[in-house]
């Protein structure tokens, strides 16, 4: 027969601490404009921000604005980012959209990236536009109302 149950041993020595993981996502930053209008075919800031990150980072956009035009018009969005004068990655919206005639909301999101693949950024300020460019006939006024950019950092392994 099955006796009764043994006294608890004494406890086992810590273990080893385990590999450091990941950094997680940090909170978002958003900034948003009144208005702005495009009538060319060089893009144009809805606007323009500074951002500073304090760890190597990845950063994930979500951009939007209201968008009407005068008459029928090919435009696209896009996030940028730059450093040191130069361009470090984007995000656009891929095919030229047709800015409607009426207000439609137009939205841009994913991770900064370069040719490469995603950009693994180091600490330090950088800026941050969102853009609107009318891609034919350049001729045609375009409003964004109301354009609004969130930006989150995700950190990255080091």
């Amino acid at each position: 027969p099955e006796g009764p149950a043994g006294a608890t041993g004494a406890r086992g020595a810590t273990g080893a601490t385990g590999a450091t993981g990941a950094v997680g996502p940090t909170w978002g930053t958003m900034w948003e404009a009144s208005r702005g209008d495009v009538s060319s075919c060089v893009p144009s800031d809805l606007m323009s921000q500074i951002l500073t990150i304090e760890q190597s980072s990845r950063l994930y956009v979500s951009a939007m604005a209201q968008v009407s035009a005068a008459s029928a018009a090919d435009m696209q969005l896009s996030v940028d980012l730059l450093s040191g004068g130069g361009t470090m990655g984007a995000i656009d919206t891929g095919a030229a959209m047709t800015a409607p005639l009426v207000p439609t909301l137009m939205t841009l999101t994913g991770i900064i990236s370069d040719i490469g693949g995603p950009v693994d950024l180091p600490a330090g300020s950088y800026q941050v536009r969102f853009r609107l460019a009318e891609t034919a006939p350049c001729n045609v006024a375009i409003t964004a109302t109301a354009p609004t950019l969130s930006v989150v950092t995700l950190g990255v392994t080091q």
